[in-house]
């Protein structure tokens, strides 16, 4: 019983990883969409775009860092 729960887990984890490396190909592939000047806030500098831009990375790089590891760790 307790190894069908860590298989279940590390499944679960691995489906976390995967669809958070998908997401990051779509940030990285959309980055100017989401993080580009608009005419919407002409009041946005470079500054504030390039901050949420850093946010949303390490973001990210959180999750898919512990994602793998809970994958990669648990037995």
């Amino acid at each position: 019983m307790h190894d069908q729960i860590g298989t279940f887990i590390r499944c679960f984890f691995a489906g976390v990883f995967l669809i958070t490396l998908f997401a990051g190909v779509y940030l990285w592939k959309n980055d100017d969409r989401f993080f580009g000047a608009t005419d919407e806030m002409p009041s946005e500098s470079d500054g504030a775009r390039g901050y949420n831009r850093t946010q949303i990375w390490a973001v990210w790089a959180h999750l898919a860092f512990f994602s793998a590891l809970f994958a990669l760790s648990i037995h």
